[in-house]
């Protein structure tokens, strides 16, 4: 079966590589079923048989994920075609008296030389050699999984940069190839950057199996619409054999790189993409929608346009609990890079704000809502809130008294574990499918490691913010002598 371009060029780099030369980093991120482990094990064998390295670490996240990529290389090594044209580099290595000097589940020595060791980051050595050698290739695949843990990923990345990496030699290749399984995975964070280490790591992909995937969901089964796949080896056929085996939810992970929450997010355990996230429709006349803002420079600011059902039918032709909240539209201002700001002054934003609820046909219909107190701090004439009150754009200050974090997260889940009955018993909460980096963010933002009741603050919790505001707000009603705020 013909390569996809992308094995092409992993395999232009592995060619590349030269004795005593150290090569750039190359991540590779391929879907499930993409021939990642194969090609990448593979390619193992073929430096060995050029003498190019002579010395691979093979690591995974467990050593058992290891020790079996290190017996797929050994059977690969047995196999006919490679004692065919390679029979050094198909042979065991045995000592004086005929003994086998290693091949085992976690070692293989060939008489070539080639030496590969299987390394689980559970059980990972500081200072790895072989006699006086150090490895001069390392493979990382399978490290991340689903339910991995903030303090457990930490804990990973700590091994590969304090115990394996150092002990590479001076020529060190390294090869890394997964899919993207949550956000903040250790592939993850090499891809969109927050990872400081192999700093001069080659990203290839991510690759999704579809490109242009579109799906309808009818009576319980998820048929492929229209797709075109980015290698012959998964066409439109396998991958709908493969949904309707491992489930759509599982299929966007795996395939298509759409991260599910790991273990250890704020709202993880609750999320269902499938009844929360829905397509968007028009806004019942009668339905209040208000706008919130979680303000930003250096990082990221969210404003959040949202909508109250009052209990009448939706033209989805569903009939919502009355007070149940819809995302129904987001502006985010970063520059692409995770938690890294657009640094727009005041008045621009409210200007853009403006223009953004003329081009979705909400001008006029959106009433003022909450927004970080902190935009009336400092002069009351150049504040934050001043400024773009000047162009028409004004707010409430949002509910920041002593325990509204925790507050605001409980009702964020209760509304979202409400959305989950049919027939609603209480006001949900539900996103339309347009608003991206709310699920980019939000449904990935990690607990606070010192209070599991809390989201951490060290994370992207600009969208989570502006949602819990929106949330409190939606929900309070607070009378004065000249406005009302809050919805009712």
């Amino acid at each position: 079966m013909p390569f996809a371009p992308y094995h092409i060029r992993l395999w232009e780099w592995a060619e590349a590589m030269r004795v005593g030369v150290r090569c750039d980093p190359y991540i590779s991120i391929l879907p499930r079923g993409g021939g990642k482990s194969t090609n990448a094990e593979l390619i193992v064998i073929y430096e060995g048989d050029r003498d190019i390295r002579k010395y691979a670490l093979y690591v995974s996240g467990t050593q058992e994920q290891a020790d079996d990529h290190v017996m797929n290389i050994a059977n690969l090594l047995e196999s006919p075609d490679v004692a065919l044209y390679s029979p050094r580099l198909a042979a065991r290595r045995v000592g004086k008296y005929g003994n086998s000097r290693g091949w085992r589940r976690n070692r293989l020595i060939t008489e070539a030389g080639l030496v590969v060791d299987a390394i689980g980051l559970d059980t990972a050595a500081r200072g790895r050699k072989l006699d006086q050698y150090r490895p001069d290739f390392m493979v990382f695949d399978d490290l991340d999984q689903e339910h991995d843990t903030e303090l457990k990923i930490q804990k990973m990345i700590a091994a590969i940069t304090r115990k394996l990496i150092p002990a590479g030699s001076p020529d060190l290749a390294v090869l890394a190839v997964q899919n993207l399984v949550h956000a903040h995975s250790i592939f993850t964070r090499l891809v969109d950057g927050r990872a400081d280490f192999l700093s001069n790591r080659i990203i290839d992909g991510p690759h999704k199996a579809l490109d242009d995937f579109n799906y309808k969901i009818r009576d319980g089964k998820t048929k492929i619409i229209s797709g075109t796949p980015t290698w012959e080896g998964l066409d439109i056929e396998i991958c709908q054999g493969m949904i309707d085996d491992m489930g759509i939810s599982a299929f966007l992970t795996e395939c298509q790189h759409e991260a599910s929450p790991s273990e250890g997010t704020v709202i993880g355990d609750l999320w269902q993409p499938g009844i929360h996230v829905i397509p968007a429709f028009g806004i019942p006349r009668t339905w209040k929608i208000f706008r919130a803002f979680d303000w930003g420079y250096s990082k990221p600011f969210s404003v959040g346009w949202w909508a109250r059902s009052d209990g009448s039918t939706a033209p989805n032709g569903r009939s919502y609990h009355r007070g149940t909240l819809f995302r129904v539209h987001e502006w985010y201002g970063w520059n692409g890079k995770p938690n890294q700001g657009v640094r727009m002054d005041d008045i621009a934003i409210a200007k853009m704000i403006s223009e953004i609820e003329g081009r979705i046909g909400l001008r006029g219909r959106v009433w003022p809502g909450p927004a970080d107190p902190g935009i009336w701090d400092g002069d009351p004439k150049k504040s934050a809130a001043t400024l773009m009150g000047s162009a028409g754009i004004h707010w409430h200050a949002a509910n920041k008294h002593p325990g509204s974090r925790l507050s605001g997260l409980r009702a964020m889940r209760t509304r979202l574990k409400a959305s989950l009955s049919t027939p609603m018993e209480a006001p949900g909460l539900f996103i339309f499918e347009g608003c991206k980096q709310w699920m980019r963010t939000v449904v990935h933002l990690p607990k606070d490691p010192a209070d599991p009741d809390d989201a951490w603050t060290e994370g992207e919790d600009h969208a989570y913010d502006e949602s819990r505001y929106a949330i409190i707000f939606s929900t309070a009603v607070r009378k004065g002598p000249a406005t009302t705020v809050g919805m009712y």
